[in-house]
């Protein structure tokens, strides 16, 4: 996946959100963990067939049976799956494809696993920007030299992300 689509930069944003949480942190998708997040995501990217198929008829308990399948890989291997993409044949090897399809899908994920703290407790507005003691933790991270940057996991806030100003246009655009 190359690195200038705008959705293989939301895939990474997903795949440094679940790292950071771990495979057992709830999501705002009601009754999933991380694991289970991951699990539909690499069953999207790799076997599109079972998310729907499950439903189907004639070939549910084939599709369910795949499904289980890749419930069973560790959040390790689940991840590392997300982040190395769709294969080879899936549709969304081409950056136009995948930004249309999964910008928006990866983004809603990412705030899935990072908002799930602020709904069930709203934070006033000076403890947005401030740690469980109450101080800012912007503040603390420029005074010890952690803050490496928007890449780095302390990024990674259970606040709301703001999407860049090209994200926002793209969205608009494919809206």
């Amino acid at each position: 996946m190359r690195s200038s689509s705008t959705a293989a930069a939301e895939r990474q944003a997903l795949v440094r959100a679940l790292r950071e949480r771990g495979p057992t942190a709830d999501t705002l998708c009601e009754g999933w963990t991380a694991h289970d997040l991951a699990v539909h995501v690499v069953a999207r990217d790799s076997h599109p067939h079972v998310i729907f198929g499950r439903e189907l008829p004639v070939v549910g308990s084939r599709a369910q049976e795949q499904y289980r399948s890749i419930e069973q890989l560790s959040f390790a291997e689940l991840v590392d799956r997300i982040e190395a993409g769709v294969p080879s044949w899936h549709p969304a090897r081409s950056r136009a494809v995948d930004d249309a399809m999964n910008t928006l899908e990866f983004f809603v994920h990412t705030e899935d696993v990072l908002r799930v703290d602020e709904s069930t407790a709203s934070p006033g507005p000076d403890e947005e920007r401030t740690g469980a003691g109450g101080e800012d933790s912007r503040a603390d991270s420029q005074q010890t030299g952690t803050d490496d940057g928007p890449e780095s996991s302390s990024a990674l806030q259970s606040h709301r992300r703001r999407p860049s100003q090209g994200l926002q246009r793209r969205l608009w655009k494919q809206a």
